[in-house]
């Protein structure tokens, strides 16, 4: 417990974006025992408490929930075990363990868990919110990798659901880990997971690519698709208002393709495109780097690219991973984390920046996202300067509009970010059978309602 004062508790009680709402109090169980310990002590106390991994998702899912009297079990200490087994493919680790030292471990051996992601979040976090990333594409989202869980249920013995196991294939009965693998932590606490893991590539080839229309993104991905689908591990899409704020705050140092010119000399959209191969260049008769520099040649042939940028992968790749942060710095801002069918994306891109026009007239409009898969982070940016009651009030007239929009074209308002308080309305509004079905799951698994980061009732 962490007791000597509120100065401990800020780091714990603030998400990623700097939202703040106070903990009553902060455990950091080290091992399993301490966790089962603090799950029948919130039981018998009938005290709320909120998971919190690496604190790094959006939607208010690993903090206090404003108003409400919660406490937070962080697993920052469960970090025991990554326990690598090279013969059968898999990791086991503990669920406070990060991704980037995880991966760091696997890497000795020749592996990688291939998640990519923006932050570095820990493996339990990874679970609950069934993360997705820059290679689902290629490499589907977390829940593809996940063998075995170990589960605390929120009951009176805090029973431990023994499902940590190696194998890809048990057919004893309905599978309950899947029922914790996107969960936002309201079912009950992942202690470890059992992951399967890839080789390393040996090959990986990366450019950058200059767009000019929506459609001829998706045609140029259906290229890639027909000629080198077993090597396509990610197709990620920069739009001209998202260039332009890294254009303004790019770190020092970071490779920028185009001239320092008028922000109108921007593409339109920008891809970034890469292939890898876990088998070496003497395995092939042409190499990674031959085949996307034919297959972009053959893009721009067809009018579909206007300009092209080859180089090492780190270099191109950090111009993707400065999005968030250039945004970030632009102004007070709403994030969307929306997917849709892959043919239906620019479309439904078309309305919601005719949406944001209307509704938040303020607003300026800038989006990136995982094309590959349909995945669209949509972002709406308001002055410095509004007053905070009518930022609140376009926002919140955006929110519920924008939730429409989505749900009429067969989408969802979280592709990959989970539940939270922060898009908990939208799951009320548009899941209502689905709300039913997971209200009397938790009553099962949580019959104190002690798990309280979003209310499924």
């Amino acid at each position: 417990m962490l007791i000597s004062g509120r100065d401990d508790l800020t780091r714990y009680e603030t998400d990623v974006l700097g939202r703040r709402s106070p903990a009553c109090w902060v455990a950091r169980p080290k091992d399993l025992d301490e966790v089962r310990a603090t799950v029948r002590w919130a039981y018998a106390e009938r005290a709320e408490l909120v998971v919190q991994g690496a604190n790094t998702g959006p939607v208010l899912a690993g903090v206090p929930r404003a108003g409400r009297h919660q406490g937070v079990v962080s697993m920052e200490l469960l970090r025991s075990t990554i326990e690598i087994d090279v013969l059968n493919r898999t990791v086991t680790a503990s669920a406070g363990v990060d991704l980037d030292s995880l991966n760091e471990a696997l890497a000795r051996s020749g592996l990688t868990l291939p998640i990519d992601l923006g932050a570095n979040p820990s493996v339990g976090g990874m679970v609950a919110a069934n993360t997705g990333g820059a290679r689902l594409i290629r490499h589907g989202d977390v829940r593809r990798h996940v063998l075995g869980l170990e589960v605390v249920l929120p009951d009176a013995h805090a029973t431990v659901l023994p499902l940590l196991r190696r194998l890809r294939k048990d057919n004893r009965g309905p599978d309950l880990k899947h029922l914790f693998i996107g969960s936002s932590g309201t079912l009950g606490i992942v202690t470890a997971a059992v992951l399967s893991v890839d080789p390393l590539p040996q090959q990986v080839a990366t450019a950058l690519v200059a767009v000019n229309h929506g459609d001829d993104v998706l045609h140029l991905l259906t290229l890639l698709e027909a000629r080198a689908v077993e090597h396509l591990s990610a197709y990620e899409m920069l739009s001209r208002p998202t260039l332009e704020a890294i254009a303004r705050y790019r770190p020092p140092g970071m490779r920028w393709p185009f001239e320092p010119s008028r922000a109108s000399d921007l593409p339109p959209f920008l891809v970034l495109v890469e292939l890898d191969t876990s088998g070496s260049a003497n395995d092939r008769r042409q190499t990674l780097e031959d085949e996307l520099t034919t297959l972009v040649a053959q893009g721009s042939a067809l009018g579909w690219v206007t300009d092209a940028w080859f180089g090492r992968p780190a270099t191109l790749w950090a111009l993707r991973h400065a999005a968030i942060n250039a945004l970030h710095q632009e102004g007070p801002m709403v994030a969307f984390d929306l997917s849709v069918p892959r043919s239906q994306l620019f479309e439904t891109r078309d309305q919601i920046i005719a949406l944001v026009a209307d509704r938040a007239p303020h607003a300026r409009y800038a989006d990136f996202g995982h094309v590959g898969d349909g995945g669209l982070h949509s972002i709406s940016i308001w002055p410095r300067d509004l007053p905070t009651a009518r930022r609140t009030d376009e926002r919140d007239r955006l929110r519920d509009a924008m939730y429409d929009l989505i749900a009429a074209a067969d989408g969802t308002f979280s592709a990959e970010h989970g539940l939270g308080p922060e898009n908990e309305s939208a799951f009320r509004r548009f899941s209502p059978e689905i709300r039913d079905a997971q209200a009397a799951l938790k009553a099962l698994f949580d019959p104190r309602r002690i798990l309280g980061a979003v209310d499924l009732s």
